[in-house]
């Protein structure tokens, strides 16, 4: 609401413009930090055994999330994540789009693009990247 206005006269003052920038910079963090804090708590109590790896991000109103079990888990287990992609939804905002993969696969490379987005990593899973 405020932006709008701000960026349109920081034009007019060089310290306005980098405040402006700083800000618009730092909302972009902020929210990637909220949503690791909103997903470490969903996976409180809610982590079985079996999880090897889960990737979450929200980025323009799409919320990614992929989590990856061994290949013995349970469908309790599978349940369990589901169990917190919905305790993250509900505090995401109404028209968010999910994109929701969760899988058995104990041969899968932990490590997806760059690793961005990684909230939680099997104790062991280093040693095979």
């Amino acid at each position: 609401m405020l932006a709008p206005f701000a960026q349109r006269h920081a034009q007019k003052s060089p310290t306005l413009l980098r405040a402006v920038s700083w800000a618009l910079c730092m909302s972009k963090t902020v929210a990637s930090m909220d949503i690791a804090r909103r997903v470490q708590i969903a996976m409180l109590g809610e982590v079985p055994h079996t999880l090897r790896f889960l990737y979450v991000s929200l980025i323009d109103n799409k919320l990614s999330f992929h989590a990856v079990f061994t290949d013995d888990a349970t469908d309790d287990h599978l349940e369990s994540a589901s169990c917190v992609l919905t305790e993250i939804i509900a505090s995401c905002p109404r028209n968010v789009v999910l994109n929701e993969i969760i899988e058995r696969d104990s041969k899968k490379p932990w490590k997806i693009g760059g690793g961005d987005n990684l909230m939680y990593l099997r104790y062991g899973e280093l040693s095979h990247a």
